[in-house]
């Protein structure tokens, strides 16, 4: 309710209901999948070199537009992430998932130790600018 007054302290109340409709794109990780790994028993390991896929979705009602790029990163001290720290995922249409073209690479070290979780981020840019601060963890087996 809005109560408009005049100068001359004439007075109008005013109802109205505002819509908020989410029109942008909304990145988010949808699904991890190890590709490859050491061992091939798909599961983090210590000790192991790792090819990750990163799954974004789009829960926004546009598109993330042309160009979408995730760059991976971590501050663990347990994991080594080579020069494959980029993967390209294109156009991200509303409500629609994209595993990206190019797998996240890793090293765990060898005294890493069981049950220890490590923490990822991932900065996902578009060819708009738009930046999606996104994070995930995984647990070493």
């Amino acid at each position: 309710k809005l109560d408009v007054t005049d100068a001359s302290g004439n007075k109008w109340p005013l109802s109205f209901n505002i819509t908020v409709a989410q029109i942008g794109a909304v990145l988010i990780v949808d699904k991890l999948t190890v590709q490859q790994d050491t061992n091939d028993d798909g599961v983090v390991n210590k000790g192991e070199y790792v090819g990750l896929y990163v799954s974004l979705k789009n829960k926004g009602g546009s598109p993330a537009p042309g160009n979408v790029k995730g760059v991976l990163s971590t501050s663990d001290a347990y994991v080594s992430i080579s020069n494959s720290n980029t993967s390209s995922y294109g156009t991200i249409g509303a409500g629609q998932v994209s595993k990206g073209s190019y797998i996240y690479a890793f090293t765990v070290a060898k005294n890493c130790p069981a049950g220890h979780v490590i923490p990822f981020k991932l900065d996902v840019t578009d060819i708009s600018g738009n930046l999606w601060p996104l994070s995930f963890q995984m647990t070493v087996k």
